[in-house]
């Protein structure tokens, strides 16, 4: 499994931070548009939202690409995963696994450490391994890392396509870099805001 989550989280947040930048510079056109248009005496709009059509369609399209990079990331770091978690063990393993299976008593902790150290790089194996110890009381392992790896991914993925909606940045009140630090704090696990 060669998948590396804090690279994923950067990635992600470049793409968000790029969203973000070409949605100011989007909202700030198209004020600056519809401010030309005003005949003498009509108030000046306020700042804040995008209300062109075509600006709104502009920034919609650029946010669609953006899930879709965020889409694509993910995915070939949850393809990567999965591969490895694919990978059937070897015959030895097989043979391993039998005969643990087989056994009803005497297996310890120890052994399947043992087990787990020399067998435990092959997902199924880990998976096995770890069953045995739930099903004979001997304890309860942590969580495996390519389960863990998927669930990061796919949170990624969450926060990602929720920080390039034009919609959240729309009715947002926070300023630009205070949308894009709560959404890294998100993604990295510090806490999880509503935008």
């Amino acid at each position: 499994m060669n998948v590396n989550i804090p690279d994923l989280n950067a990635s992600v947040m470049e793409i968000v931070t790029d969203f973000s930048e070409e949605y100011e510079a989007t909202e700030s056109v198209d004020h600056a548009t519809r401010c030309s248009n005003l005949k003498p005496g009509t108030p000046i709009p306020a700042k804040g939202g995008i209300k062109l059509t075509e600006n709104q369609q502009h920034i919609e399209s650029y946010g669609f690409e953006a899930a879709e990079k965020i889409g694509k990331l993910c995915d070939m770091q949850r393809d990567s995963v999965l591969k490895s978690m694919s990978t059937p063990p070897s015959d030895e393993a097989l043979r391993m696994m039998q005969s643990i299976s087989l056994r009803s008593e005497g297996v310890t902790v120890d052994e399947l450490d043992a087990l787990s150290a020399k067998y435990g790089s092959n997902y199924q194996v880990r998976k096995f391994l770890a069953s045995e110890m739930r099903t004979r009381e001997l304890g309860y392992p942590s969580a495996d890392e390519c389960d863990t790896a998927l669930r990061q991914i796919e949170h990624a993925r969450s926060v990602g396509l929720k920080g390039v909606k034009a919609s959240r940045f729309d009715r947002s009140t926070m300023s630009k870099a205070s949308r894009l630090a709560v959404l890294k704090q998100e993604l990295n696990g510090e806490g999880l805001f509503a935008l």
